[in-house]
């Protein structure tokens, strides 16, 4: 896997068949993805998971405090959804 510079909690990598010339493409994508709600939407529907965001700043200290990271926690249940059904695999889909 190629290492990334994407800017979250943990280094996130390229898919293994995505080749190293197409992360501006992964990583635009990615992006995209994040901020699309229906995108969002169907991932909480398909995985149960949803983003959690600090609703105060006694959150955000309690959160701090016991090393809980919720942006992390989705993000690395995002990934691996957004690369199976958003980003797919380099040779196309597969036939069924």
């Amino acid at each position: 896997m190629t290492k990334t510079e994407m800017r979250v909690p943990f280094e996130i990598t390229l898919p293994e068949d995505t080749p190293e010339y197409m992360a501006p493409a992964y990583f635009g994508c990615l992006r995209w993805a994040l901020g699309k709600e229906e995108i969002l939407n169907q991932f909480e529907k398909d995985t149960g998971k949803f983003i959690l965001i600090a609703r105060s700043g006694l959150d955000k200290l309690i959160d701090e405090s016991t090393g809980f990271d919720p942006s992390a926690d989705f993000l690395r249940a995002f990934v691996p959804w957004f690369n199976e059904w958003i980003w797919g695999p380099m040779d196309g889909p597969g036939e069924k």
